[in-house]
C-alpha cells in the first residue's frame, strides 16, 4: 500500500470524526429512565432550601446530565448520587426530609448525603431497602435518633460511614451489622454505643472488614481476647476517646500481619506496652497517647521500620528511651513521648536516620546541654521540648533550622541567650519561650504570629517593635510578656489588632499612660497590666472591650474613680484594680456583673459605704467547686502525617475573693455582704467601718479568710502561668 492510498484512508477516518461519527462505538447515547427522573424530581421536593445543584434538575432534561447525578452509560439506569454538602456555607447544605422515592432507583449503588443539615432526623428506615448500594455516606448530617437495624439488610454494601453526626444517634447492639457480609470501611465514629455490649463479638463476623473506626462511641468494655478472630484483613483500627479501662488486648496481636493504623488514644488503657508490638511489622501509625499506660518503651519497636507515627504521650512511661529503639525508625515522621517520665538517652553524635515533622519530647529529660542531635532535622513544622531540663544557651543553628516550622514550645528550661529576628519564618504563628533566661530585645515576629509567649524571662528594653507586628493582616490572638525587664510606654498601636484575646504585660517597667487603641481589641478576653509603673486615669476607650473576663491593672499607678462604664462589661469575672490611687466611691454599676468573682479594690483611696448591692453579684453567691480557671487557645499545627493539637493556657486564680482593704470606707459592714457565701476569702480591714459584723456571717461556710481588723496587708502580684 503506497503513502498516498495511506494518507487517503487517514483523511476519511478524520473526516468522520469531524462530523461526528465513531467507528469505535455507534451506539446511541441512553437518556434515563423516566421513572427514575420522577424518582429524583420528588426526592427533589423534600428539601425546603435551593441547594445550588439543583438548578441543573430541570424535568424537560436528561437526569443522566444533571449535576451530582451519575447513570450507567449503557442502560441509562441511575447508579450513584454525590450530595455532599459543604459544612462551611449552609447554603450548601442540604436541608428538609429524605423523600422515600429514592426506592425507585433500584440500580442505586453510591448515596452521599454527608456534610449536611437533616436537622436532628432519625436515620430513614427505608434506606435498609437500597439493596444495590455499595457506598452510603450519612456523616455529619445532624442526624440522631436510634439507627435502624434494617441498615443490616445492605449486603452488598461495601462501606458505611455514620460518623461524626454531633447528636450522638444511637445504637443499642451492633448485631445488625452482622448482615453486611460484604463490608470494608465501617465508620460509627461519634455513635453513642454504650449498650452495645457484644459490639465487637458483631464485628468479628466481617471478614472482609479493612477500615473500622469507633472513636468517642462511649464504649466502656473492651474483651481482653476472643475465641477466634475472625476479621484478619483489618488495616485501619481506630478506638480512640472511650472509656475502657482496661490492659491492651491480646487479640490485636492476632491481626499484626495486616494492621498498618492503630488508634488507642484516651481510653484509660493501664498496665504495659507488650513487646509483641514488635510482630507487627505493617504499622505505619501507633497512638496511645493520653492513657495511664507504664513501664518502659518497648526495644521490639526497633522492628516496626514502616512506622511513621510514633505516639505514646500523656502516659506513665518510665526508663530510658536510646538510639536503640530508633535505629531502624528511618520512616518515622511523628516523635511524640511528651508528659511521660522518660530520659531520652542517646550520644552526642548521634545522627538519627528520619527527618521528624513533629518533634513532641515535652517532659522528656533530654540533658543540661541543648540536643546536637536536633540539628540533623531540617523540616519539622512543629517541636516541643518544654519542661525537659536542658540549661544551655541556645546555638544560633537552632534559629536557622526548619524555614516551615509552625509552632516552637522551648517552655519551662533553663534556656539563655538572645533570640534573633524570627521575622522571616513566616510560616512561624506559635512560640512559647516561657520560664527561661533568655535576655535582649524582645524579637521580631512575622505578622502571621497567632501565639507569642515570652513571659518570665530578662528581656528588656522597649517594645516599640510590637506595632511592626501589628499590621493590617496581623491574626495574633495571644500575646504575653510578663514578668520581664521591659521598659518605656505601651504602644498606641493596637487597633490593628482585632483577633487578639490576650494581652498580658504585668510585672514589667512599662511606664505612661494606658493607650486608648487598647479599647480597638474588640475580641479581647484577658488584659492583664498590674505591677507596672503606669499612671493616668483608665481610659473609657476599655468600655469596648465587652468580652473582658479578666481586667487586672493593680499595682500602678492610676488615679481618677473607679469607672461606672465597667458595670457594662457583663462577663467579667476578675477585677483587680488594687494599690493605685483611686478616689471615689464604688459605683453601683458594679453590682451588673453578675459574672464576677473575684475583686480586688484594696490599697487605694476610695470611700463612701460599701454599696449594698453587692448581693446581686451573683457568682459569689454560688457555692461549688471551681478554684481555677483556664482560658487557651488550641491550635492544631498540620504535618503531613498527623495532627497535633496544643494548648497554650492562661491560668489564673480564680479563687471567690472580695478584698476592699486599705481605703477610707465609712459606716456599718452591709448585711448583704455576708449573703456571699461562696467568698473563700474577705477582706475589709483598714478602713474606717464601725458597728459590728453582721450576725449571719455563720452561713458563709466557704469561707477560708476573713479579716475586719486594722493592720498591714501585704497584697501580691496577680499570678499566672503565662
Amino acid at each position: 500500500m503506497t503513502f498516498l492510498q495511506l494518507l487517503a484512508i487517514f483523511n476519511g477516518f478524520l473526516f468522520m470524526e469531524i462530523n461526528g461519527y465513531n467507528l469505535v462505538d455507534q451506539e446511541p447515547e441512553v437518556q434515563c429512565k423516566e421513572s427514575e427522573r420522577e424518582a429524583l424530581l420528588g426526592f427533589k421536593k423534600g428539601f425546603r432550601n435551593h441547594f445550588s445543584y439543583f438548578s441543573s434538575w430541570k424535568p424537560e432534561e436528561d437526569c443522566c446530565q444533571w449535576k451530582r447525578v451519575e447513570c450507567n452509560h449503557k442502560t441509562g439506569h441511575v447508579i450513584a448520587l454525590n450530595l455532599r454538602g459543604n459544612k462551611e456555607n449552609v447554603s450548601e447544605q442540604l436541608q428538609g426530609e429524605i423523600n422515600r422515592s429514592l426506592l425507585h432507583l433500584p440500580y442505586l449503588s453510591f448515596l452521599d448525603l454527608s456534610q449536611n443539615d437533616f436537622n436532628q432526623i432519625q436515620i430513614p428506615e427505608f434506606f435498609g431497602s437500597l439493596s444495590s448500594l455499595n457506598y452510603l455516606n450519612l456523616s455529619n448530617s445532624k442526624f440522631k435518633g436510634t439507627i435502624p437495624d434494617q441498615l443490616g439488610n445492605l449486603s452488598s454494601l461495601h462501606e458505611l460511614d455514620l460518623s461524626a453526626n454531633g447528636f450522638s444517634p444511637k445504637s443499642n447492639n451492633l448485631d445488625w451489622v452482622r448482615g453486611l457480609s460484604s463490608l470494608r470501611v465501617l465508620d460509627l465514629g461519634e455513635v453513642d454505643l454504650s449498650n452495645a455490649c457484644n459490639w465487637l463479638e458483631a464485628i468479628n463476623m466481617l471478614p472482609f472488614l479493612r477500615e473500622l473506626r469507633l472513636f468517642a462511641c462511649k464504649l466502656h468494655k473492651l474483651p481482653e481476647s476472643l475465641p477466634h478472630v475472625n476479621f484478619t484483613s483489618l488495616e485501619i483500627l481506630d478506638l480512640s476517646l472511650n472509656s475502657f479501662n482496661c490492659s491492651i488486648p491480646s487479640w490485636l496481636f492476632k491481626i499484626s500481619h495486616s494492621l498498618v493504623e492503630l488508634q488507642l488514644r484516651r481510653n484509660q488503657l493501664h498496665g504495659l506496652i507488650p513487646d509483641a508490638f514488635g510482630n507487627m511489622t505493617s504499622l505505619v501509625e501507633l497512638d496511645f497517647s493520653e492513657n495511664n499506660l507504664q513501664g518502659h518503651v518497648p526495644k521490639s519497636l526497633a522492628k516496626l521500620s514502616r512506622l511513621i507515627v510514633l505516639n505514646f504521650a500523656w502516659n506513665s512511661l518510665e526508663g530510658t528511651v536510646s538510639h536503640v529503639q530508633l535505629l531502624n525508625l528511618s520512616n518515622l515522621r511523628v516523635l511524640e513521648l511528651s508528659s511521660n517520665q522518660l530520659a531520652f538517652n542517646v550520644s552526642s553524635n548521634w545522627i538519627p536516620t528520619f527527618q521528624l515533622e513533629i518533634v513532641g519530647l515535652s517532659c522528656c529529660h533530654l540533658g543540661l546541654q541543648f540536643p546536637k542531635w536536633l540539628r540533623t532535622q531540617k523540616s519539622f513544622s512543629f517541636i516541643d521540648i518544654s519542661n525537659s531540663g536542658i540549661s544551655d544557651i541556645v546555638p544560633n543553628w537552632f534559629w536557622n533550622l526548619s524555614p516551615g516550622v509552625r509552632c516552637m514550645n522551648l517552655s519551662f528550661n533553663g534556656l539563655r541567650g538572645n533570640v534573633p529576628d524570627l521575622s522571616l519564618k513566616s510560616e512561624l504563628s506559635i512560640i512559647d519561650l516561657t520560664w527561661n533566661r533568655f535576655s535582649g530585645p524582645v524579637p521580631l515576629f512575622s505578622p502571621k504570629m497567632r501565639v507569642v509567649i515570652l513571659s518570665r524571662n530578662l528581656f528588656s528594653g522597649e517594645i516599640s517593635n510590637l506595632c511592626e507586628m501589628m499590621s493590617e493582616n496581623n491574626s495574633l490572638s495571644y500575646l504575653a510578656l510578663s514578668n520581664n525587664l521591659l521598659s518605656g510606654p505601651i504602644p498606641d498601636c493596637w487597633t490593628r489588632g482585632q483577633d487578639l484575646q490576650v494581652l498580658n504585660l504585668a510585672s514589667n517597667n512599662l511606664s505612661g499612660e494606658i493607650p486608648g487603641s487598647i479599647g480597638s481589641l474588640v475580641q479581647l478576653k484577658l488584659l492583664i497590666l498590674e505591677n507596672n509603673s503606669l499612671h493616668g486615669e483608665i481610659p473609657s476607650a476599655l468600655k469596648s472591650c465587652t468580652s473582658l473576663l479578666v481586667l487586672h491593672l493593680g499595682l500602678n499607678n492610676l488615679c481618677g474613680g473607679v469607672p461606672e462604664w465597667i458595670g457594662e462589661i457583663c462577663l467579667l469575672m476578675v477585677l483587680g484594680l488594687n494599690s493605685n490611687a483611686l478616689e471615689g466611691f464604688i459605683p453601683l454599676q458594679l453590682c451588673q456583673l453578675k459574672a464576677l468573682k473575684f475583686l480586688n479594690l484594696s490599697s487605694n483611696h476610695l470611700s463612701g459605704q460599701i454599696p449594698q448591692c453587692v448581693d446581686t453579684l451573683y457568682a459569689m453567691t454560688e457555692t461549688g467547686s471551681g478554684c481555677s480557671y483556664t482560658h487557651g487557645l488550641s491550635t492544631l499545627t498540620n504535618g503531613t502525617i498527623k495532627k497535633t493539637q496544643l494548648l497554650f493556657p492562661l491560668v489564673f486564680p480564680i479563687v471567690k475573693r472580695l478584698d476592699l482593704s486599705s481605703n477610707n470606707f465609712s459606716g456599718e459592714i452591709p448585711p448583704q455582704v455576708m449573703k456571699l457565701i461562696g467568698l473563700v476569702g474577705l477582706n475589709l480591714s483598714r478602713n474606717r467601718l464601725t458597728g459590728t459584723i453582721p450576725p449571719n456571717i455563720g452561713g458563709m461556710e466557704a469561707l477560708g479568710s476573713l479579716d475586719v481588723c486594722p493592720g498591714m496587708n501585704f497584697h501580691a502580684p496577680f499570678q499566672t502561668a503565662y
